[in-house]
């Protein structure tokens, strides 16, 4: 029994010196996420598209990377403008594009949270 508690109480020491301080820094979580738009899906951050890249350019904003998150942007806007062409997704498109727009929006006019 007590081989399991040290292996736990072991884990858990790694997990509260290694893992989590990363998990909590954005600037480390951004340059995490930082590959081209093109290459989007080489880093998963979990839920659907356009969820996922929501999320990315949360962290890219806030994260301090003001040029990649530009690029998401700008990517993000151009996927949302050709589901509005595609039968498939078309419906999905105005709730994509209300969502894209909300959080610009917010992004752009509100303070970071990390930086106050």
């Amino acid at each position: 029994m007590n081989e399991y508690l040290d292996a736990f109480v072991q884990c858990l020491a790694y997990h509260e010196k290694e893992a989590f301080p990363k998990l909590l820094d954005i600037r480390f979580l951004a340059e995490y996420v930082t590959v081209p738009f093109e290459r989007k899906a080489e880093v998963a951050v979990r839920g659907k598209s356009p969820v996922s890249i929501f999320k990315k350019m949360v962290i890219l904003k806030w994260g301090g990377l003001e040029e990649k998150y530009q690029e998401y942007k700008k990517g993000l806007s151009t996927f949302i403008r050709e589901d509005f062409e595609d039968a498939e997704y078309a419906h999905e498109a105005p709730i994509y594009q209300e969502g894209f727009e909300k959080l610009v929006h917010h992004l752009e006019k509100e303070p970071n949270p990390f930086l106050v």
